[in-house]
């Protein structure tokens, strides 16, 4: 939450998990959902998610406006990396992500893992709160309807603290703040989901 992004570690765990049944053998392969692109987090997390493990596959989020952008990504990264990172061309704030009926029912079918990046931080007003509020609640029913689902990542901001001084601590989350501007409370407003 304070800033760091998660490890590809956290976010895998593909040398720790196990099946519930030990004798079922080796979990299935990790299939990653990021949004963000194209920031820097959202970037170099898909490329260290591909690299740590070579089963896994990611799928970057992306707005249409992004898509060529997302599409050079991919050619950059390595050969062994490449087949398995796709953009899927949609919006975390419209209905099924912005996907057809099909290409949400298979990304469901298939998600173990979502990462949320935080959103921009010079959407404001109408536009904020529609990436914020409404994305980080359309991710939360994708994940319910992923019924692979092994865990959603939300990486926010310590702006979510508002104007609180002094010590913050993950678990004061809500505590009666007030924010300086509308980014911070659609933030925080997200968090609270």
């Amino acid at each position: 939450r304070f800033g760091a992004a998660p490890s590809p570690d956290a976010v895998t765990g593909a040398s720790r998990v196990t099946t519930a049944d030990p004798d079922a053998g080796e979990a299935p392969a990790e299939r990653v959902l990021l949004t963000g692109f194209p920031s820097l987090v959202c970037r170099r997390l898909a490329a260290k998610l591909l690299e740590a493990d070579p089963r896994s596959h990611v799928s970057l989020l992306v707005s249409a406006h992004l898509g060529a952008a997302a599409t050079a990504f991919v050619a950059e990264l390595p050969p062994a990396s490449k087949s398995r990172c796709h953009p899927i061309l949609g919006d975390v704030a419209d209905m099924h992500l912005g996907l057809s009926s099909s290409e949400y029912q298979e990304l469901v079918e298939q998600l173990t893992t979502i990462v949320h990046l935080a959103g921009p931080a010079a959407a404001t007003g109408d536009a904020g709160r529609r990436f914020d509020l409404i994305g980080t609640q359309n991710l939360l029913d994708t994940g319910v309807e992923a019924r692979r689902l092994r865990r959603l990542v939300h990486v926010s901001t310590v702006r979510v603290s508002g104007r609180r001084e002094g010590v913050v601590l993950e678990e004061d989350l809500d505590c009666g703040q007030s924010f300086h501007n509308l980014f911070e409370q659609t933030q925080f407003q997200a968090e609270v989901l």
